[in-house]
């Protein structure tokens, strides 16, 4: 990363990791890359780790439980006032944004 993603995502209200795409094997590379980027990847699973390397080389198709994994540990790292998500009305648009206090959670 060129810059401090939390310092960007401070100064800019959202930090975009994907756009564009919903293919699992693009998201999971980003997400992966991303997560041991950010000084995260001890969060990721042995089997993550094994498995993602061998989907990359053979290119596997088993990446829901995968993705689920990175989606976790990406809201895990999500400062406060921000989550890890998709821009509302753009579901190919992956990234952390600013929580609207007007949200409400049900």
């Amino acid at each position: 990363m060129s810059c401090n993603w939390k310092d960007y995502l401070e100064a800019h209200g959202a930090y975009i990791l994907s756009e564009g795409t919903l293919v699992p094997e693009d998201l999971l590379y980003t997400f992966v890359a991303f997560i041991i980027e950010a000084g995260e990847g001890q969060a990721l699973s042995d089997e993550l780790l094994s498995d993602y390397d061998q989907q990359v080389r053979l290119g596997g198709q088993e990446y829901d439980w995968a993705l689920d994994e990175c989606f976790y540990i990406l809201g895990d790292i999500a400062p406060e006032g921000y989550y890890f998500g998709t821009l509302e009305g753009d579901g190919a648009c992956f990234g952390f944004f600013k929580e609207e206090e007007d949200a409400l959670f049900i």
